[in-house]
């Protein structure tokens, strides 16, 4: 039977790649199971299905092929459409296909621990068979699914740390799509005492993820959200990222995911009067420094910092601007003072994110859904842009 779990899986690979040709291997009940869902979902049919069985010739008007009569030439991956024999499977495929991408979505959670985040499928389902216009009805219900299934997939972790995102990833989604598995591809399963500087992980699926089972959590941000784990004896704090409430060399790791560009801006958005900021239309704010200088003083020596900002032409969208070159090169030139750093650039494009180079994103536009300042016929859902970073402070500690 086709569980929840997998249907999710395949939500996560087809949606996420939606016009990447695409096959299926193993025929039978269960592909026809795969394939009734695809159907009535109104998701893309592989291009063909193949199987050693002659007998088999369409299911659905889908071809099943024999594995010597199947043509890969335009095929970009394969799924694994059945429970029962991986290993052998696996091993057949990767000699006959050795380039392609081979996806499983026959692995499932442990049935004894309930899903951390609920969703309706009736509204994902009406996103689907829309249009899929960002902000529509149901693309709160399916984002939020498609984070939760990135971050654990480790195909798609995978993807990250090969610097190979597959086609169409992250289709008419922002930029979490990237950011979330970027920073857990980085993150290590190990004791340690880490900052989020933001609250980025303030969500129940994303505090139960494996790779944060060891580690101290600290959430610092500027005002009491609605969501609050104390079960998950998290350490929550209020204050401003300027002025740290932390002794020095004391994180071994830092997060700060798509924050700094809200520093010192007007920050009314989210609810507090309090937050606004002084900057002006068309000149960059340089205030996140006195955060950099913050975050490398409470960082221990061989600490690591995980940042994401917006990358592209500078843009003041009052709550927020978008980092340009020499809004970027302040931060750079203050990591290389103090340890060494490593940057990512994505950009999204009509059918998708991918990884770009930074002169290839430098003059990236960002879309802002409060003001629909630019929308364009991309349906981007928010940044096109991001720049990702990521530091490790020099054993000496002194910058």
């Amino acid at each position: 039977m086709l569980s929840k779990d997998k249907k999710f899986n395949l939500l996560m690979l087809l949606a996420s790649g939606r016009s990447a040709p695409y096959c299926i291997y193993g025929a039978g009940k269960f592909t026809k199971e795969i394939i009734a869902f695809l159907q009535e979902n109104h998701l893309p049919l592989p291009d063909f299905i193949f199987d050693d069985r002659p007998s088999l010739k369409k299911i659905a008007d889908v071809d099943v092929l024999p594995e010597q009569e199947a043509s890969f030439e335009n095929i970009s991956s394969i799924i694994l459409g059945t429970d029962t024999w991986q290993t052998a499977m696996r091993e057949r495929l990767d000699k006959i296909n050795p380039r392609k991408e081979i996806l499983d979505i026959t692995h499932t959670a442990d049935e004894e621990s309930p899903p951390a985040t609920i969703y309706s499928d009736d509204k994902i389902k009406l996103f689907l068979e829309g249009d899929m216009k960002p902000w529509t009805e149901g693309y709160w219900d399916y984002r939020n699914m498609m984070f939760e299934k990135a971050v654990n997939t480790p195909d798609v972790i995978d993807y990250f740390r090969r610097k190979q995102l597959p086609g169409d990833y992250g289709f008419r989604l922002c930029e979490r799509i990237i950011e979330y598995p970027w920073l857990f591809s980085k993150l290590e399963d190990r004791n340690s005492k880490i900052l989020d500087a933001g609250s980025i992980l303030n969500f129940r699926y994303l505090l139960e993820h494996p790779v944060l089972k060891n580690k101290k959590l600290s959430i610092l941000t500027l005002a009491p959200e609605g969501n609050c784990f104390f079960d998950k004896s998290i350490n929550y704090l209020y204050e401003d990222l300027r002025n740290i409430p932390f002794q020095n060399t004391y994180f071994d790791e830092i997060i700060c995911i798509s924050t700094l560009e809200h520093i010192n801006m007007d920050n009314t958005i989210y609810g507090e009067e309090k937050l606004s900021g002084k900057t002006h239309d068309g000149v960059p704010d340089f205030a996140y420094a006195d955060v950099i200088k913050e975050f490398i003083r409470i960082l221990k020596p061989c600490g690591k910092i995980y940042i994401t900002v917006p990358y592209g032409k500078f843009e003041n969208h009052g709550f927020f601007q978008q980092f340009d070159r020499k809004m970027l090169e302040k931060i750079t030139d203050m990591f290389s003072e103090a340890g060494t750093f490593e940057t990512d650039f994505f950009r999204y494009f009509p059918d998708g994110w991918r990884f770009i180079s930074r002169e290839d994103c430098d003059d990236a536009e960002s879309f802002n859904p409060h003001t629909g300042r630019g929308w364009k016929d991309d349906f981007a859902a928010h940044s096109r842009g991001i720049c990702a970073i990521e530091f490790k402070k020099n054993k000496t500690g002194i910058s």
